[in-house]
């Protein structure tokens, strides 16, 4: 076990915000380290120090001879790609492909795979999983946990972030040193986390108890300035000062705003009955029936091209059935938030503008005036901030500003694409809350896992045959059935099943010849991988995937054969 590198006392501000301070951690050969904390506590920043791009304003970051790092930035759209290079981990996009046509989510892939590709000894990650679908999510898990390289990767995904990394490193103000490290996965990190908490709450009380104690003592000694007295002084103020301190680091982040409601009191709000929706050639949906109603949270699942947003776009009105019936409850109100940020310009418009599409002092929220200072603080937003051009914010300083705007709408219905991108984990779970608490109804499309699992009731699962239907309760049903269709369809497209016993008895033999020829394939393979370097592990590791997925279908066509 090996230092790759060794962070001392690194300190980092921008104007008057101070990121982090004296922050001292070290990575070894070993490690996977996830990096966690509010957005603004300087975690992406943290990354460029590490690799070189941005300089700490004190402290030093100490790589050991002959380590190179690999860097995927955040903002994939920043970047020239030059596709040429990047072609060694990836398998499933044209030769010929146009940088400036590619999506959101391919560029992530490229991006990552490039730095893979650089055959680093420490790759570092910022976001790896933002735009990326379920689909995206889960090749990008296969993918890391396939290779040994050790890695610092920010994310605010907690499953992922739980089968990818071993260890984790908060970066917060909330701690006395401005970070928490723990040794283990993420759950094993929430666990530490949750007994630390616990501490420093007895801890408070502690002090509190002691405090009110030094008090009283001063209260009843007489007003002589003896050198114990004066000492006893001294303590007391000590003691305020650590009590004022513990309080403001455990201090509660307060809750969101929930959505306005409509004063309508009706339970069922949109119907589709027997919608089919095609594109491209492709079918999406058949034979699509499902009821929206009120206090209904729907989790929406699907690989890229299934749909998903065509359906949310079906439910605000924008798209129209191939086929079948859509009724909304008369003078439906439906909320959009739009995973590309499209509600905000790029810039020309203030904060306070973007927060409530005026310049007003007050926004009317429920009813009910409100200054405007009070309902930016609940969206983490401070006053001297209200006059900056929105062109400055970040990702998530730009989802939460959407969110405050729709919030001031009374809703009926929320749709949600994507809401939880650039968000952190606190702002995630307060925005949770404030769904839970919404009397409407939810549709959410998320490649957050952790979020889907914590809201929804129901899920609709697109990518699998109409009928089976396209409600399940849990996202694990869905991707098993979503696993099973896959299988059943390669399988068929093998060798088909006869009732000819003649022919069967054919088919059987040229399978296990298939079968044969694969084992002796993966044996070879198996060989080369014992002895394979560092730039051709991962190459042969994807290889070896792929050909164990054949060897099992090819089985299961053969058991249902013989």
């Amino acid at each position: 076990m090996q230092i790759l590198l060794s962070v001392q006392n690194l300190s980092k501000s921008f104007g008057s915000k101070n990121l982090f301070d004296n922050l001292s951690f070290s990575v070894f050969d070993h490690q996977k380290i996830g990096i966690v904390g509010p957005n603004g506590s300087g975690k992406s920043t943290l990354l460029r120090i590490l690799q070189g791009i941005d300089a700490p304003d004190e402290g030093k970051v100490i790589y050991r001879k002959g380590v190179k790092s690999a860097y995927a930035a955040q903002q994939a759209d920043i970047l020239n790609l030059e596709l040429s290079a990047y072609r060694k981990n990836l398998f499933d996009f044209p030769m010929d492909v146009d940088p400036s046509k590619l999506s959101g989510g391919q560029k992530r892939k490229y991006l990552i795979a490039h730095a893979i590709d650089q055959e680093p000894s420490l790759l570092l990650l910022d976001e790896p999983t933002n735009h990326l679908d379920l689909e995206g999510i889960l090749w990008l898990e296969e993918m890391l946990n396939s290779i040994s390289t050790p890695m610092l990767i920010i994310s605010h995904d907690r499953v992922f972030l739980d089968r990818v990394t071993n260890a984790t490193l908060e970066i917060n103000h909330r701690y006395p040193k401005g970070h928490f490290f723990v040794d283990g996965p993420f759950s094993t990190y929430l666990k530490e986390k949750e007994i630390y908490e616990a501490s420093q709450s007895k801890k408070a009380h502690s002090l509190e108890q002691e405090l009110k104690k030094q008090l009283e003592w001063l209260g009843r000694t007489a007003p002589a300035r003896t050198a114990k007295s004066l000492t006893r002084i001294r303590d007391v103020g000590s003691l305020k000062q650590e009590v004022r301190d513990i309080k403001e680091r455990n201090r509660d982040l307060g809750i969101l705003a929930t959505f306005s409601q409509s004063t309508s009191s009706s339970k069922k709000l949109i119907v589709l009955k027997h919608v089919f929706k095609s594109f491209n050639e492709k079918n999406l949906f058949e034979d699509f029936n499902i009821e929206i109603s009120r206090k209904d949270r729907l989790g929406v699942l699907g690989m890229n091209g299934s749909g998903k947003s065509t359906l949310l776009k079906i439910l605000l009105k924008e798209l129209a059935p191939d086929k079948g019936t859509v009724k909304w409850k008369e003078d439906l109100n439906v909320v959009y938030f739009d995973q590309m940020k499209e509600a905000l310009p790029k810039k020309g418009m203030t904060l306070q503008e973007a927060l409530t599409g005026h310049l007003a002092e007050t926004v009317f929220y429920q009813g009910k005036a409100m200054h405007i200072i009070s309902w930016a603080k609940k969206f983490r937003f401070e006053p001297d901030r209200l006059s900056m051009d929105i062109e400055v914010l970040s990702g998530g300083e730009r989802a939460r500003a959407i969110l405050a705007r729709l919030m001031l709408k009374p809703a009926d219905v929320l749709l949600l694409d994507e809401p939880t991108n650039d968000l952190d984990m606190e702002m995630i779970d307060l925005l949770t809350k404030s769904l839970e608490d919404f009397e409407g109804a939810v549709v959410v499309i998320s490649h957050d896992r952790y979020f889907l699992n914590a809201l929804s009731t129901q899920y609709i699962g697109l990518g699998v045959d109409s009928e089976t239907g396209y409600l399940f309760s849990d996202f694990e049903q869905w991707q098993q059935k979503l696993s099973q269709k896959r299988k059943e369809t390669k399988s068929a497209g093998a060798i088909p099943t006869s009732q000819n016993p003649k022919e069967k008895k054919r088919s059987t033999r040229e399978i296990e010849q298939k079968i044969e020829k694969l084992e002796e394939q993966i044996l070879s393979l198996e060989e080369k991988l014992a002895r394979a370097s560092p730039q051709d592990l991962e190459k042969l590791c994807k290889q070896h995937l792929f050909l164990k997925k054949e060897l099992e279908s090819l089985y299961k066509t053969w058991e249902e054969l013989v």
